[in-house]
């Protein structure tokens, strides 16, 4: 890093471093009812995530593979793998998010109105279920070889909302399939209580959104996710595969860093800088003080994920000694932008006179030219870029103006600007040289 140590001294420079469908005939032991386009619930941070637990997440026998992100608030077993994913816990952003979305997706999935006859007391294990939001007063029991049919009825955005007001039991030789292009992705099990998977050896598709626990038996495969929000989630060698939705445009990938602004140079006293950094894709992840020598510097709180402004303020500690600081700015999406603007001094010297100041190398962004004259200030500013004159108004004591200076700029970092004024010893002037 340059260090012009003046004034406030070197702060810096900036560098930069996404309901129709087809009611068919209903075999025999099908529900009745049409189905009125249910909408699916939104997952948030916790669509990444496979598995999701308050407290522990265990596996017993041969390893667990979970395709999708897992977490934990309290610990995960080694044999829960996630090959290619993360793995998160207390402290951690990305857990905090995905919890804070499943509360919010098992309320929204609760919150659904049924459109279909009700299924409570029923055994659902041989059924042919249309889309819809299906509704138990108690539990949801699919017990029997032959499987549960979701059937999409061609629609491969059909969804299908299941809301247990206690358990979902699944039992030996059970299963449930898809047909009719419905997918995983937009299948709901919305559990009041616990979710026990006893199909060893059998597939169940859905994600399943439940308020306590979540147990699963042995080589159990889920095509969904099991995101249990107050309790445990075990495992014994199963698999979890995270859907998504097939003919559905990807999220979009945020590949643009945070910005970064000086945007305000106070004379005080004391000296202060604002640095405004925001991130309007994937929002701000996290805002790292990397320098802030005779500087005090302050980043205000603020949630992970915040597309709005955050203002970070340096306040100089010594008047007579130079300053510098500099920040290290990542947004959610894990791009990063080191923030280091130029901030310098021009000082009168010991008799009436010109004075003036030469900035070298500095790369074609840094094209924002900020002078904030003191009190008293000197007079009669020149400002040079690469050799072309740019015209400074007369400033008064205590006022500032802001230079664009990009047309003189040349691509590369071999830019050198030039500020002059006349002035005596008592009289300064801040320089900011910024993006």
């Amino acid at each position: 890093m340059r260090h012009f140590v003046y004034g406030f001294g070197a702060i810096s420079r900036f560098h930069t471093r996404p309901v129709l469908f087809s009611l068919g005939l209903l075999l025999a032991l099908a529900f009745a009812g049409n189905a009125l386009g249910a909408t699916a619930v939104p997952l948030g941070a916790a669509a990444t995530f496979g598995a999701l637990s308050s407290t522990a997440m265990t596996n017993a026998g041969s390893n667990t593979v979970v395709h999708g992100n897992i977490g934990s608030s309290t610990s995960i077993g080694a044999g829960v793998t996630h090959p290619g994913f993360g793995a998160y816990g207390a402290g951690s952003s990305q857990l905090a998010n995905a919890q804070a979305s499943l509360l919010t997706a098992y309320g929204a999935a609760a919150a659904a109105t049924p459109d279909q006859p009700t299924i409570t007391g029923a055994n659902l294990a041989g059924k042919t279920l249309v889309p819809g939001v299906y509704n138990s007063t108690s539990s949801i029991l699919i017990s029997g070889p032959t499987p549960l049919t979701l059937d999409g009825g061609g629609d491969p955005n059909a969804v299908f909302i299941f809301q247990a007001a206690s358990f979902l039991t699944v039992d030996p030789t059970s299963s449930v399939t898809l047909t009719g292009k419905a997918q995983a992705c937009n299948v709901f099990w919305q559990v009041g209580s616990s979710a026990f998977l006893k199909n060893t050896d059998a597939t169940f598709n859905g994600t399943i959104l439940a308020l306590t626990q979540i147990t699963l038996t042995d080589a159990i495969t889920v095509n969904g996710r099991v995101l249990a929000q107050n309790a445990d989630v075990t495992f014994i060698h199963d698999t979890v595969n995270t859907p998504t939705c097939t003919g559905s445009p990807p999220p979009p990938v945020d590949t643009t860093p945070p910005a970064c602004a000086l945007t305000a140079t106070l004379n005080g006293p004391p000296k202060q800088i604002q640095v405004t950094v925001q991130d309007s894709g994937s929002g701000l992840g996290s805002v790292q003080v990397t320098t802030s020598t005779n500087a005090t510097t302050v980043v205000p709180p603020f949630a992970s994920g915040t597309t709005g402004p955050v203002v970070v303020t340096a306040t100089k500690i010594n008047p007579s000694t130079g300053s510098s600081v500099a920040l290290s700015v990542t947004d959610a999406a894990g791009n990063v932008m080191k923030c280091d603007p130029i901030l310098s001094g021009l000082t009168g010297g010991p008799r009436a006179g010109p004075v003036s100041r030469t900035f070298k190398n500095l790369v074609s962004t840094e094209s924002r030219v900020t002078i904030v004259n003191g009190k008293p200030g000197l007079r009669g500013f020149t400002l040079k870029v690469n050799g072309k004159t740019f015209a400074v108004p007369t400033l008064a004591d205590g006022r500032q103006v802001v230079i664009d200076v990009s047309a003189a700029m040349r691509p590369g970092h071999r830019n050198t600007i030039t500020i002059s004024a006349i002035g005596k010893k008592v009289s300064d002037a801040t320089i900011a040289i910024s993006g």
